[in-house]
């Protein structure tokens, strides 16, 4: 990503292709992780009440939003799902038994308070520097663990609770589709740490030659 910008206010305007460049492995990546996690919100949107049109409706409303981080508003960081959340909050819908794909309009009263409750303690975590205290305080393996707990929940409500649900009706189909994502996620996240790490290694050979020739030695093809 270029330094160029423009400038409003505190923020920073990156147009694609002017001020950042297309890198084939990043392109096929996020496209591979579009697919796969940004339309994951549908089935749930549909299990809250909402027709298929409107969840991929929702789908792609929350991938502008998220886009518009690095592109209006300059932050090089892409805001993305809180994982461990989700078992949560599907746990809570199912408890007040509103996790059947009926709508009502109180579910989605509940889903605006949560959302607007975890804003502002995120923001209040951000603004007193406390969130930086307990991600430097909390051990890795715990939060490791935590997500490893929602990945384990997620599976096994695929698998074994909601299975007719999910894969009943075509395994074979469901089954594929799932092998297939984790498959092209991983290969396309090794392809783009391979190219980065290859950048990053040429870069640092041609500093190291550059130190290494002698006063003097570098002359201009014209000379």
């Amino acid at each position: 990503m270029n330094n160029n910008a423009i400038k409003w206010g505190p923020f920073r305007l990156r147009i694609p292709f002017i001020h950042t460049k297309l890198l084939t492995a990043e392109f096929l990546q996020g496209m591979v992780i579009s697919g796969a996690t940004a339309l994951a919100a549908a089935p749930v949107g549909m299990a809250l009440g909402l027709s298929l049109n409107e969840a991929i409706a929702a789908c792609f409303i929350a991938s502008v939003l998220i886009t518009s981080s690095p592109i209006i508003f300059g932050e090089p960081m892409a805001a993305g799902w809180i994982t461990p959340a989700l078992p949560l909050v599907i746990g809570f819908f199912l408890a007040k038994g509103m996790f059947d794909g009926v709508y009502r309009v109180e579910t989605f009263h509940y889903m605006s308070a949560m959302a607007i409750e975890f804003t502002l303690l995120v923001l209040i975590l951000g603004l007193t520097g406390i969130g930086k205290l307990i991600v430097e305080k909390v051990p890795n393996g715990l939060k490791s663990g935590i997500i490893l707990g929602a990945a384990l929940a997620a599976f096994y409500q695929i698998f074994f609770s909601d299975f007719e649900r999910y894969i009943g009706n075509a395994p074979v189909s469901m089954i594929s589709a799932l092998v297939d994502s984790a498959i092209l996620a991983f290969v396309v996240c090794s392809v783009s740490a391979c190219a980065m790490c290859s950048s990053c290694a040429a870069s640092r050979r041609s500093v190291a030659a550059g130190a290494s020739l002698p006063r003097g030695s570098l002359r201009s093809p014209t000379a």
